[in-house]
């Protein structure tokens, strides 16, 4: 857990906002100092690192410190992940998904009717639906693609008529 803050408020979240009806908070580099010490002393292999929140890519200096002390201390990471919205992507964290390989799944409702309507910027007059998009074509110049899209299929969804199969097709089209 990255941190418990979001950009976004989607009108369904099951996270109140990201927080988990907590404080908002972000990971401390002592926390990641203890857990570098631990597996090294331990030597243990890990099999996969998911990152999460909130929206994890607000923790995008913590992703990457994180990333950096795991290879600095020779801990073997097999896989890194991360369940993103998409919407705030740094040009140091779109290094780091190439650099380290992060897989990403991206969440996303599905047509730009739907996403728009159900995925709502705290801060901005922001098109998410585009801003996803257009995020997705930058990963995408440097070569990599996303590993999975998630949707949110809300009465919205079944009342528009959407179903599994229109929704493969309508996905960024």
């Amino acid at each position: 857990m990255v941190c418990t803050i979001c950009n976004l408020n989607c009108v369904y979240c099951y996270a109140n906002g990201g927080n988990y009806y907590g404080e908002e908070q972000m990971l401390s580099y002592e926390v990641v100092d203890a857990l570098v010490r631990y597996l090294k002393q331990e030597q243990i292999k890990v099999e996969m690192v998911q990152f999460f929140g909130g929206e994890p890519a607000l923790g995008y200096k913590m992703i990457s410190y994180i990333c950096k002390k795991f290879k600095e201390n020779d801990i073997l990471v097999q896989n890194y992940g991360m369940v993103t919205n998409f919407t705030f992507l740094p040009e140091e964290l779109l290094d780091d998904i190439v650099k380290y390989g992060i897989n990403l799944t991206v969440s996303i409702d599905g047509p730009k009717e739907i996403t728009n309507e159900q995925r709502i910027s705290r801060t901005q007059n922001m098109d998410v639906y585009d801003t996803i998009v257009k995020n997705l074509n930058r990963l995408r110049k440097r070569g990599r693609d996303v590993s999975a899209i998630e949707c949110t299929c809300t009465d919205l969804y079944k009342k528009l008529g959407y179903t599994e199969q229109t929704l493969k097709k309508k996905i960024f089209s």
